[in-house]
């Protein structure tokens, strides 16, 4: 968390028995200011997106064209329900 209540997010992973992290934004000048922020429900809809997109590649990469066309119909969906519910 920063002085200025915004925070920041890191990507950390372990490779050859050791931890790397990187600041998963770009911090200074590229930030976004705190005016700048999105409105929290734009960032819900991104990370569903986001997920969307990982899974349909992982479904896409691992099954069948068949499989995956489902797959992606569930998760669309689910979504749709969530949104009209």
């Amino acid at each position: 968390m920063l002085k200025d209540g915004g925070e920041v997010a890191i990507n950390l992973y372990i490779s050859n028995s050791e931890i790397h992290f990187s600041p998963a934004r770009p911090i200074g000048e590229r930030a976004m200011r705190p005016t700048e922020r999105r409105p929290p429900w734009t960032e819900v809809l991104l990370a569903i997106v986001d997920a969307i997109k990982h899974v349909t590649n992982v479904a896409i990469h691992a099954m069948t064209w068949h499989l995956a066309i489902k797959v992606v119909g569930a998760i669309l969906l689910s979504v749709l329900l969530l949104v009209i519910c």
